[in-house]
């Protein structure tokens, strides 16, 4: 995948959220989808349209080159949310449970129920990175 593929993977659980707050619109919101749906790289543009605040700080923290893979989650596993104060809301842990499409994971000391929103392949054992209550990716 590349790095805006990346950058959308992490981002797309909110779609919905910023579908129904006008956020976003219709147009965005389904070339949003089809992007994920069809593993199509975003440009730079829509990435804005559809996830401003998000896109614009990871802009702000200036990584380069902008768009690796290696750039996209560094921002998204240590940045994202932070400079604001706002709790984080991206973790990595270890899958203890598997029930389907929902997936118990453990943090430190405390377990989360996440949503295996992309159908990946997860399996007890596995360590993993969440997005608020979405599974993003296995490492």
């Amino acid at each position: 995948m590349t790095g805006q593929q990346w950058f959308l993977r992490y981002a797309g659980p909110c779609l919905r959220l910023r579908l129904e707050t006008d956020r976003i619109d219709q147009e965005i919101y389904s070339q949003l989808q089809r992007c994920l749906k069809d593993r199509l790289d975003p440009d730079e543009n829509l990435l804005k349209q559809g996830f401003g605040e998000a896109f614009n700080s990871y802009v702000k923290v200036g990584i380069e080159p902008r768009w690796s893979t290696e750039s996209v989650k560094w921002y998204w596993h240590n940045q994202h949310r932070h400079e604001s104060g706002i709790k984080r809301d991206v973790w990595s842990g270890t899958v203890i449970a598997v029930n389907g499409r929902m997936v118990t994971i453990r943090i430190g000391h405390a377990t989360i129920l996440v949503e295996n929103f992309y159908n990946l392949e997860v399996k007890i054992g596995d360590k993993v990175f969440n997005h608020q209550i979405y599974l993003i990716e296995i490492l």
